[in-house]
C-alpha cells in the first residue's frame, strides 16, 4: 500500500508542474490556459514518432519539446492579438476552443491508437526502507519543488516578475507606460511550453497512451492549481502531490482502480464546494 502511494508522486508532481504552469499563466497573462495539456500530448506524440524512425530518444525529446514550445508560443501570440483587451472569460473561452482544436488535429495527426512510450528513467532509482524510488519520481518531485521556489521569488522579487504581474492586471496600460509586452507574453508562452511538454513526457509511460488521455490531464491538473485557488505556487504543489497520492494509493485496491478519473473529478468537485463556501463565509462576517 505505502509503495502504490509513493508510486503515485509521479504523477502528483506531474500534476503539480502542469498546475503551477496553469497558476503562472494566469498571474502573468490573465489566461487560463486549458489548452496546455494538449499541447504537451502534441509535443509526447512527436517524440514517440521521431523515435519510431531511429532517432535518439534524447534527440526525439528534445525535438519533440521545441516543437511544444512553438505551439504554445503560437497559441500566447493569438491571445495577445485577438484577446488581450478582453477579460479573463472570453480568454479561458479561446483556450478551450483551442483545446478543441488541438483534439481535432491530434486525432487527425495522430489517430486514437494507443502508443508505447520510452521511459528513460525506468533504469535510474534507489530503494529506501524497502520503497523504490524511480528515477522519473525523482526527476519529477525535485523539477516540481524547484519550480515552485524558481516561480516563487522571480513573480515577488524580480523586476521581471513584477513586470508581468502588471501585465496580467492592465496589458494596455502597461503597454502604454513602455513595458515590453510582446517580449513578455513570448517569455511566459515558452516556459509553459517547455515545462508542459516536459511534463507529459515524464507522465506519458505510465499515464494514458493516446492523444486524447494525455489531454485530459488538463483535470487533475486543474485540480491542483484550484487547491491554490490559481495564486499560491505552495498550495498548487501540495495539491498535486496529493492528488497524484490518492491516485496511486486508490490503484491498490482493485474494486476503486478503475474509477480514478471519477476520484480527480470529485476532488475538483470539493475543492470548488470548500472554495465557494469559504467566499460565502467571508462575505457573512
Amino acid at each position: 500500500m505505502i509503495e502504490s502511494t509513493i508510486s503515485g508522486l509521479v504523477n502528483g508532481s506531474v500534476y503539480a508542474l502542469l498546475g503551477l504552469c496553469l497558476v503562472a499563466t494566469y498571474r502573468t497573462s490573465g489566461v487560463l490556459n486549458f489548452a496546455q495539456t494538449a499541447v504537451g500530448a502534441f509535443a509526447a506524440l512527436t517524440a514517440v514518432d521521431l523515435i519510431g524512425t531511429g532517432m535518439p530518444t534524447w534527440v526525439a525529446w528534445l525535438i519533440a519539446i521545441a516543437v511544444g514550445t512553438v505551439v504554445s508560443v503560437l497559441l500566447g501570440l493569438m491571445l495577445y492579438r485577438w484577446f488581450s483587451q478582453t477579460g479573463a472569460r472570453i480568454k479561458t473561452s479561446a483556450t478551450i476552443a483551442a483545446l478543441l482544436a488541438l483534439l481535432a488535429i491530434g486525432d487527425r495527426v495522430f489517430g486514437d491508437t494507443p502508443r508505447s512510450f520510452v521511459d528513460p528513467f525506468s533504469l535510474f532509482g534507489f530503494t529506501l526502507w524497502g520503497v523504490r524510488f524511480t528515477g522519473d519520481t525523482i526527476i519529477a518531485l525535485g523539477a516540481a519543488v524547484v519550480l515552485t521556489i524558481a516561480l516563487d521569488v522571480m513573480l515577488r522579487r524580480t523586476r521581471t516578475g513584477h513586470r508581468l504581474r502588471a501585465v496580467a492586471g492592465r496589458p494596455l496600460t502597461a503597454e502604454l507606460l513602455g513595458l515590453p509586452v510582446l517580449a513578455l507574453t513570448i517569455i511566459v508562452w515558452t516556459f509553459v511550453g517547455v515545462v508542459g511538454s516536459a511534463s507529459i513526457l515524464i507522465i506519458a509511460p505510465t499515464a494514458s497512451s493516446t492523444f486524447t488521455g494525455l489531454s485530459l490531464l488538463v483535470l487533475p491538473a486543474t485540480a491542483a492549481a484550484l487547491f491554490g485557488g490559481f495564486e499560491s505556487l505552495w498550495l498548487t504543489l501540495v495539491g498535486g502531490l496529493l492528488l497524484g497520492m490518492i491516485s496511486g494509493l486508490t490503484s491498490y485496491f482493485a474494486v476503486i482502480a478503475p474509477y480514478n478519473a471519477t476520484l480527480q473529478l470529485a476532488f475538483v468537485t470539493l475543492i470548488l464546494i470548500f472554495k465557494q463556501r469559504g467566499e460565502r463565509w467571508d462575505e457573512a462576517r
